[in-house]
């Protein structure tokens, strides 16, 4: 039906209320894999077999810096993540940093931290992994600061986890309920955070209505969960339940928030906004040798992977 396309939102949402969000997450995964370049790229990346090794002091050096997701007032979080996403990117020979972002601080102050972070880092090729709202921040950044700076000419490579690229349905159905609107806004006070940062994820904001522009160098790989509704965590469920009527989603985020334009797809069914360590794992090992290996041999893609311009 789809004839190798992507459906559009329009199309999957209507799927997932016609048929329902199992059927529609089936559907969206099926056409990702059968549409180019997402599925030679996804061929690609699970063709590798990733080993460990110690840092190679001749080659030049790639580093991985972890932008998590700190967010206030909500009951999902991405725990520890960045710890044992760490101890995976060492493992096959990268050196790793963390950028702190705050709780506390709004989506444009983060973005701010992270600009001050590269401008500072001492790195020649950087690949940025982001996590949740830490996604949405790196993305503001980007946009803002536009293909002119040249801080950002050491991100090569972006692998964008779950994050909220196009804005939060869930937020904004959260914000348009009052007394979740006031909770949210409670347990910010309670923490000392801004509750703009909520307001800014939206979904209704503008600033994710915007295109962003990026250096042709940058490799952007957008790694997003599909869950089928048996296969939920307990902890999500309200969320993913609220969110199926939109289309698909990892019971944090909608696929289609999640996918960054321009780049590359990579959907993962059974992957919650949880982050699964075994569930994702694996993946990153496979992401980070093949992004290392194209920025190292100076190429924007590998010839079994080019680089699109992917527009939902």
């Amino acid at each position: 039906m789809l004839a190798g396309r992507l459906p559009l939102r329009d199309e999957i949402e209507a799927l997932a209320q016609e048929k329902g969000v199992a059927f529609a997450s089936h559907v969206l995964h099926r056409s990702i894999l059968a549409a180019q370049p997402h599925s030679a790229f996804i061929r690609h990346v699970q063709s590798i077999r990733p080993r460990p090794q110690a840092r190679d002091v001749n080659r030049a050096p790639i580093e991985v810096v972890f932008v998590p997701s700190t967010q206030p007032g909500l009951r999902l979080r991405w725990g520890a993540h960045t710890t044992w996403m760490r101890v995976v990117a060492r493992e096959l020979g990268f050196t790793t940093d963390v950028i702190e972002t705050s709780p506390r601080e709004s989506i444009t102050g983060n973005a701010r931290v992270i600009g001050d972070y590269l401008q500072a880092a001492r790195a020649e090729r950087i690949i940025l992994v982001t996590m949740g709202r830490g996604s949405a921040e790196a993305r503001l950044l980007l946009q803002r600061r536009g293909r002119s700076s040249k801080d950002l000419h050491k991100v090569r490579g972006w692998i964008n986890i779950g994050g909220a690229f196009g804005g939060s349905r869930g937020l904004s159905l959260l914000l348009s309920d009052r007394f979740a609107r006031a909770e949210a806004r409670a347990a910010c006070w309670m923490k000392r955070a801004k509750f703009t940062a909520l307001q800014e994820l939206s979904d209704e904001t503008g600033i994710w209505r915007e295109r962003l522009s990026v250096h042709d160098h940058l490799m952007i790989v957008s790694v997003f969960g599909l869950l089928t509704p048996d296969r939920v965590p307990v902890a999500l469920r309200a969320n993913y339940d609220r969110l199926s009527a939109y289309g698909p989603n990892d019971g944090g985020v909608l696929a289609y928030e999640a996918m960054a334009r321009p780049g590359l797809l990579y959907p993962v069914m059974g992957l919650s906004h949880l982050g699964e360590e075994l569930v994702l794992g694996p993946v990153l090992q496979r992401l980070l040798t093949s992004m290392s290996a194209s920025i190292a041999q100076g190429d924007r893609l590998s010839a079994e992977a080019p680089r699109p311009v992917y527009a939902p």
